[in-house]
């Protein structure tokens, strides 16, 4: 199964993704060049995701009993549903890299 995000703005999978990794020995998560490969436990059951970026979408292909799901979850995943003129930057690092990484 598969399905492409069409995106509004750049997206860097790396750093979005980054934070679900769990150590360089992570195997549920995997930054390759061709994209990103993730495994995951949704209410459907396992799923197994390949995220890879092209101008202006990600694509996503996803296979187990879980792929609908993860299919379905995919763009919150990647914060295509975060609402940026809602985020008020408090702290001067916070502010900074807003800053220095906004679309």
């Amino acid at each position: 199964m598969q399905r492409k995000i069409h995106l509004d703005r750049p997206i860097d999978l790396r750093r979005t993704l980054g934070p679900l990794r769990r150590g360089g020995a992570d195997p549920t998560i995997r930054f390759e060049p061709d994209g990103v490969w993730r495994a995951t436990l949704t209410p459907d059951g396992p799923a197994a995701e390949h995220l890879m970026t092209e101008p202006s979408a990600v694509r996503v292909e996803a296979w187990g009993p879980g792929a609908a799901w993860a299919l379905e979850h995919a763009p919150a995943l990647i914060g295509c549903l975060d609402d940026l003129g809602a985020f008020e930057a408090h702290h001067p690092l916070l502010r900074e890299l807003r800053r220095r990484f906004r679309p």
